[in-house]
């Protein structure tokens, strides 16, 4: 197997294996383009080039750049006898640990190289294309892909309580192709157009259609429909990694059917992806695909094909209950005793279709966890409709958790639910006195899963596996450094010194709900109060409230530009609720991480940033003002402060702090502040 590594100049080798890098870009120049030795030496020497080495020779390199918040590929190369053996993956998966904390990346590549299957293999979408920069000015396709697990999950499309709709291809390019391309059904996609279907519908597409519209041979008409379909929110997709369940959507649809109709591959793979994200309507005009899917596809995995005029008038039935807003899990939702919920109801809810679980296996795990009352708890989760939405059965086993059930129902909200009962386990072994969680259940969605990995739980032979480190770590105590460096089981030798901002926000993220104080930044915000139930349900019911972000790991807040006390990410933030119109609140009520700040044009800001958040281009431009730029904050890990702490709480707490006043900007506060208030509030003192 071929060894993955970053280039760095302390390695005895680090001159030959430079050399290497360079013979192979120089047998694969044609199509790489030129690049002068200058340029591979900087990124080099930046930590921005990893190799692959058989043998001691570079059979691989991987040279990227880091513009912002993502990563850009400027070479992938790979010597032609090692091609299809999995080194390109490697090396980007070696850059993908090394950043974190980048939203995706991205690579630029001409379309007459004609190597669209070597990007797809990586996961990668085409997201447009721009001229090149030679003389004949080659288009270049912008291929892309977002990073990371429930981050990248954790858009509006997953946290709307509204049934979700997944667009085919052939409906979005009714929408969006140029006046002068025919369109036989055009007028009927337009329906899904108005105002009113908003407040109906979460509308959603695979990211199949940048493959399909990347397909497109007329190249003016190829970019106009890129740019008309950006504002579509992509969902995400297991593949290449895992096509288990679309071999199985094709299986169901048979080889006969398979054979006759091409078009049929892209369809599993939006139906796949619809069906993943918890969709309820995948919307087409392909009659072919309706016919091979009609008789099974909705009793089997929950989901309808239809077409947009079937939607529109479902949704616009009078008889479509209301739905509720969003709101937070400990307010919305209760706990029951699994087993006074009927068998069947806990079957139907639970058993999981898309990973093809057999029903008498989910049977037998269920009767065996409710038989076991007396050690297992076994509890469902329901909304204030009494709908089953988790499922979790525990037990503890020495210094364990053991859940031998976790399940989501398949829904809208279900990559939400997923992460919140992700950190339920956490808090169940802290009150239960133990340090591990192991989920074993073998026929989680991949979406549990998903959540799972990106809440620090570890992958094994056994199932997930997450060590609980709660309480507070002091950076100047040496003695609880030590301890801490005993559960990560790492050398407790120098940690200290190590603990930079940045490593204590991985540490806090993947060990939650540690807290470790140091003298990173920490500021704290004023909301008013709208923006604050769009982003965060808080106040509960003050005002209406638009399909928010709600339980989200990862959020985006715009505001002006004049008063910015940020220059380094991470900061740790208090959020202060002030006042408008309608109510003043003057509360603290909330504690987050800010990983990202940017001060952007408001329409690239909204671009960048839209599928993270519930605000439209017209609302980011009013943040930006006059001054045509926005101050962009991304921030993660929210949580609720237990006991909000009023304005003359946080006062009082900040006079010994030269803090006498609450600024109507953002401003640093001092971080044992920030700790005090945090931890009187949290009811930890």
């Amino acid at each position: 197997m071929a060894n993955v590594d970053v280039w760095s100049a302390t390695r005895p080798n680090s001159a030959e294996l430079l050399t290497g890098v360079f013979a192979l870009y120089k047998k694969s120049k044609k199509t790489l383009g030129f690049l002068p030795d200058a340029a591979f030496t900087d990124r080099a020497n930046a930590g921005s080039l990893v190799i692959s080495e058989r043998g001691g020779q570079v059979v691989g390199y991987l040279l990227y750049d880091r513009p912002r918040s993502h990563l850009k590929l400027v070479h992938v190369c790979v010597d032609s006898t090692e091609r299809h053996s999995g080194i390109a993956s490697g090396m980007i998966g070696r850059m993908v640990r090394d950043n974190p904390h980048s939203t995706g990346y991205e690579a630029h590549c001409r379309r007459s190289y004609a190597i669209n299957d070597f990007w797809r293999s990586l996961g990668m979408s085409p997201r447009g294309e721009r001229p090149g920069r030679g003389l004949l000015k080659e288009p270049l396709t912008i291929w892309w892909r977002p990073m990371g697990g429930p981050d990248l999950f954790d858009h509006l499309i997953l946290e709307s309580s509204l049934p979700l709709a997944v667009l085919d291809t052939n409906v979005v390019i009714d929408l969006v192709a140029s006046d002068s391309v025919e369109r036989v059904h055009r007028i009927s996609s337009e329906q899904l157009t108005g105002d009113w279907v908003e407040s109906h519908l979460t509308i959603a597409v695979s990211s199949e259609l940048d493959h399909e519209l990347g397909d497109l041979e007329d190249q003016a008409e190829r970019i106009h429909q890129f740019k008309g379909s950006q504002n579509l929110t992509r969902l995400p997709t297991n593949r290449p990694k895992d096509t288990t369940l679309e071999d199985a959507l094709r299986s169901r649809i048979g080889e006969s059917d398979w054979s006759k109709d091409a078009s049929l591959k892209h369809d599993v793979n939006h139906i796949a992806d619809a069906i993943s994200a918890g969709g309820r309507y995948f919307v087409t005009h392909d009659e072919g695909l309706i016919r091979v899917t009609q008789d099974w596809i909705t009793a089997e995995y929950d989901i309808r094909v239809l077409m947009p005029h079937e939607l529109v008038a479902e949704i616009d039935s009078p008889s479509v209950a209301a739905t509720y807003q969003p709101r937070h899990l400990d307010r919305l939702f209760t706990w029951s005793e699994a087993a006074s919920i009927p068998f069947t109801d806990l079957e139907e809810s639970f058993l999981n279709y898309p990973v093809h679980e057999k029903r008498n296996k989910f049977q037998s795990r269920l009767r065996n966890v409710l038989a076991q009352r007396s050690s297992h708890a076994t509890h469902v989760l329901k909304d204030d409709g009494s709908t089953l939405l988790g499922l979790v059965s525990s037990y503890t086993a020495g210094d364990q958790l053991l859940v031998p059930l976790l399940r989501i129902r398949r829904g809208a909200m279900a990559q939400t639910l997923a992460f919140q009962l992700a950190r339920h386990l956490r808090q169940l072994a802290l009150a239960a006195g133990v340090q591990q969680v192991l989920v074993s259940d073998p026929c989680m969605h991949p979406m549990t899963k998903s959540a799972l990995s990106g809440d620090g739980y570890a992958a094994s032979t056994l199932g997930y596996l997450a060590e609980v480190i709660g309480g507070d770590i002091d950076v100047s105590d040496a003695t609880q450094v030590a301890s801490l460096a005993g559960r990560m089981g790492v050398e407790p030798h120098g940690l200290t010194s190590r603990l930079t901002p940045d490593l204590i926000a991985e540490i806090e993220r993947r060990y939650w709900p540690i807290k470790i104080w140091d003298d990173t930044t920490c500021v704290m915000i004023p909301i008013r109060p709208e923006n604050a139930m769009n982003l965060f349900g808080y106040p509960q019911n003050l005002i209406d409230q638009r399909p928010s972000l709600g339980l989200a790991r990862q959020h985006v807040y715009y505001r002006s530009i004049r008063n910015n006390p940020l220059t380094s990410v991470p900061v740790r933030v208090l959020w202060y609720c002030s006042q408008d119109k309608r109510m003043g609140v003057h509360t603290v009520f909330a504690y987050s991480r800010i990983v990202g700040s940017y001060v952007l044009a408001a329409q690239e800001a909204h671009a960048r940033f839209n599928h993270m958040g519930v605000y439209k281009l017209g609302d980011v431009r009013a943040a930006a003002g006059s001054a045509n730029e926005v101050h962009v904050l991304e921030f993660e890990d929210t949580e609720l402060l237990e006991r909000p702490a009023s304005l003359d709480e946080f006062l009082a707490a900040g006079s010994p702090h030269g803090i006498t006043s609450i600024s109507p900007s953002p401003r640093r506060i001092p971080t044992a502040l920030l700790r005090e208030i945090y931890r009187a509030t949290n009811g930890t003192v």
